[in-house]
């Protein structure tokens, strides 16, 4: 008989570019850090994945 094994839920966020294409709105800070009504879009994330009950966030950005 199989069990099922609840496993935490993970993610990975892809925040490594500036967003070439959207250089008319933005030339100053990365893609995740541009605001949307006013919220970053990359606090906006984190948030929705909290509320998705998401234990893990790993955020890779480049160096």
């Amino acid at each position: 008989m199989n069990t099922i094994q609840k496993k935490d839920k993970i993610a990975v966020i892809l925040a490594a570019g500036f967003g070439m294409r959207m250089v008319p709105i933005n030339t100053m800070y990365t893609k995740g850090l541009l605001e949307v009504n006013g919220e970053p879009l990359i606090e906006r994330l984190i948030c929705q994945l909290h509320n998705a009950d998401v234990k893990e966030i790993y955020i890779v950005v480049a160096s």
